[in-house]
């Protein structure tokens, strides 16, 4: 009898999987972007993608109660909104966010970004936001790799709190003395890459001097 109650067991435990597997599977046909997987990791895509708000919505309700892991969301040249960005921040597993010229985001977008705290790898380049808008960066306490454009002072000092920051790649930003020292305090970094920057040579010779062991390349020119 009990060996009986056990098969039972086992035949439901294993019917319960297989259909979680099938509910996986259609998840993934129905997340409106290009998705690979790589083990059980799953990227997502959304390239000049329409109607990304209700894209990103219907994608947290498909893979609620599967076994979807979504680590890597890329949105490229989108017409995603701040509600875009507040349902990036129900993806618990999230460890890569690529944000590329979507021109409807507003500040509000880059303070929901600190709420994705397991994000490793983070860029957000060309956007509408302010300065002062990025500090909620400092909450990414396991972020690794970042690269983002148009900062000043505020957003170098919230990213110098970084200190698990290894690779820093700095787009058409302005750095004077201040951004230099906040720089300077980042002694963990291992390469950091200015693409544009306006930065004087006693700023650049600061930088350099703050940061010794740090691989740093300047591209004045670079698209």
């Amino acid at each position: 009898m009990f060996c009986r109650v056990l098969l039972l067991l086992l035949l439901s435990v294993l019917t319960l999987a297989g259909c979680q597997e099938d509910k996986s599977a259609m998840a993934l046909k129905n997340l409106g972007g290009v998705v690979s997987r790589e083990d059980d990791r799953t990227t997502v895509r959304y390239v000049h993608t329409k109607d990304t708000d209700t894209k990103l919505k219907r994608l947290n309700f498909q893979i609620a109660g599967t076994f979807i892991r979504i680590s890597h969301i890329e949105l490229n040249a989108c017409d995603a909104s701040d509600r875009s960005i507040e349902q990036l921040t129900r993806i618990k597993d999230l460890e890569v966010l690529h944000i590329l010229q979507c021109p409807h985001l507003t500040n509000v977008s880059m303070k929901l970004l600190g709420q994705n705290l397991k994000l490793q790898e983070l860029v957000i380049l060309h956007t509408h936001a302010d300065d002062h808008d990025f500090e909620d960066l400092a909450k990414l306490s396991q972020l690794r790799t970042l690269e983002i454009s148009g900062i000043g002072d505020n957003t170098l000092n919230a990213i110098s709190q970084l200190k698990n920051l290894e690779r820093l790649s700095l787009v058409d930003s302005k750095i004077n003395e201040s951004g230099a020292r906040s720089l300077g305090r980042m002694p963990n970094l291992r390469v950091l890459d200015f693409y544009r920057c306006e930065m004087r040579e006693n700023i650049e010779q600061q930088v350099r001097h703050g940061l010794p062991q740090t691989r740093i390349t300047i591209h004045r020119n670079s698209k």
